[in-house]
């Protein structure tokens, strides 16, 4: 045998050998194929449901969320309304307070210028 012989030899088996890598790899990529339409198909469907969902409440909370600021704003405004109104509350309780720690005082004097109203009688 000479060299072109074994060249061409050698030449059919890497052709062959290619060809068959390449069958090969046609039959694993059907196979991927096949399993991407019966196992991740579903899962893509499925999944564009679940997102379209999501899309919908999210479309759906812009509203509330709007309702809850409108609601904590009017909180907020009667809670400094409320503050307002215990300030003033407090400020009447420490005039109560103030007022009757002052009547003892004022029946205490009144008295003794009573007494001493009548002590210059006897």
């Amino acid at each position: 045998m000479d060299t072109n012989s074994i060249l061409l030899i050698v030449g059919i088996v890497v052709v062959i050998g290619v060809a068959g890598a390449t069958v090969f790899g046609v039959i694993k990529l059907r196979e991927l194929l096949g399993k991407m339409d019966t196992e991740y198909a579903p899962k893509l469907n499925e999944l564009k449901e679940q997102t379209a969902a999501v899309a919908v409440a999210c479309e759906q909370a812009g509203p509330i969320m709007d309702s809850v600021n409108v609601t904590l704003d009017a909180v907020d405004t009667e809670l400094v309304n409320l503050d307002e109104k215990l300030d003033k509350v407090s400020n009447l309780t420490g005039g109560i307070v103030g007022t009757a720690k002052a009547i003892p005082e004022v029946a205490s004097e009144a008295k003794e210028t009573i007494k001493a109203g009548f002590k210059g009688k006897r």
